[in-house]
């Protein structure tokens, strides 16, 4: 981030927050002020990006559907976008969802963007000539609720086992599922559904009433049937745990299931949309598109830069600068170049974040404000 040649150095910036009554970047868990309320602010990258980098499309693995699900499978996704301008996906989008500002019960998408290099004189794909070698496209979704008949893997929690169940024990861990004898996929699988239930019980919430993608694990692309020695049949029934973690049981009995399932999902339609067939004019359609406000040394004051150059430090863990209690002047006029001036927590909600771009001399970042509330 360029700051003024004359900022202050680390300690007088601590000093300036301190005057304008911001505390110290500390973690959520820690102690709240007297009202309750705490304002944070969090850019990235720490030093600002370009453009094309910040809004480049950069999809999660973790959405394919296990956690360690190979790289390749999603760099095939991409791949088969950039060469069609289209792809599909069930159960989770490409592009991360977030909760629209305007209506909490609906989805937005992070803005997201694919360059394609196109040889001098190609026609770009709505036809159009393209002279430098770079278009532009935003990428567009479209989701419909569909019904799939997939294998899936849950644990039940159990009052107690039946008088006469058979149930598995690791003489060497008996608190946990075993897994040892499982392929790593299975064992990923047997971890994940066994932590799920626990999840389910220490949240006193009927876990088998909750939709399959919640309750367990689904058997979505990638995950092959023919990879688990999980399926078709279950190879035991019971388990006898002792979880660890706060308010978990010091024993739980659990029964495994493995059943194939009508699941409700859904698809999700990915297609590019061309925006720009040049480097300088996708910049302007994202000055147009997504960024609130410009800010400028020049212009903006010592606090106001102070927080600014807090909200993406990171050698001040966390990386995020807050306040408690009344905000600050200097943190009132940047959320209102933010468009944020008016954002206020919903009713009945204790935590709410929302999300903005902003230009700092001649770089861009990403910000997420958010109030949190937790008396």
């Amino acid at each position: 981030m360029k700051m003024p040649s004359k900022w202050p150095p680390a300690a007088t910036r601590r000093q300036v927050i301190s005057a304008i009554g911001a505390a110290a970047a500390t973690s959520l868990a820690g102690c709240l002020s007297a009202d309750g309320t705490r304002y944070t602010l969090r850019s990235r990258p720490e030093t600002g990006s370009d453009p094309v980098t910040l809004f480049a499309l950069e999809p999660a693995a973790y959405a394919f559907h296990q956690r360690q699900v190979d790289d390749e499978f999603v760099e095939s996704l991409l791949e088969e976008l950039r060469e069609t301008g289209a792809v599909e996906t069930i159960e989770t989008p490409l592009v991360e969802e977030r909760t629209s500002d305007e209506n909490d019960d609906e989805s937005d998408y992070v803005p997201a963007y694919v360059q394609s290099d196109n040889e001098s004189g190609n026609e770009n794909r709505n036809g159009s000539e393209n002279g430098n070698g770079n278009e532009f496209s935003r990428v567009r979704i479209d989701s419909e609720p569909i019904t799939l008949d997939r294998w899936a893997v849950w644990m039940e929690p159990l009052e107690k086992l039946p008088d006469d169940a058979e149930y598995v024990t690791d003489p060497d861990a008996p608190g946990d599922v075993p897994t040892d004898d499982r392929s790593a996929l299975d064992a990923e699988i047997l971890d994940e559904v066994t932590s799920t239930a626990v999840s389910s019980v220490v949240a006193d919430t009927e876990h088998a009433d909750l939709p399959y993608p919640r309750r367990g694990v689904v058997f979505f692309d990638p995950l092959d049937p023919a990879d688990s020695e999980l399926l078709p049949e279950a190879p035991f029934q019971y388990a006898l745990i002792e979880p660890e973690g706060h308010g978990t049981p010091d024993e739980l009995a659990l029964r495994l299931h493995v059943e194939k399932a009508a699941v409700e999902t859904t698809k999700y339609s990915h297609e590019l949309e061309p925006v720009a067939d040049s480097t300088d004019g996708f910049v302007e359609h994202v000055r147009s598109e997504h960024v609130a406000t410009k800010f400028s040394e020049t212009t903006l004051s010592e606090e106001m830069a102070t927080i600014l150059a807090e909200s993406a430090d990171s050698s001040s863990a966390p990386m995020e600068y807050v306040e408690e209690g009344a905000r600050s002047e200097a943190f009132d006029e940047i959320l209102a170049e933010l468009g944020l001036a008016d954002a206020a927590l919903p009713e009945g909600e204790e935590i709410t974040s929302w999300y903005r771009y902003y230009e700092y001399d001649d770089e861009y970042y990403e910000a997420r404000y958010r109030i949190s509330d937790l008396r």
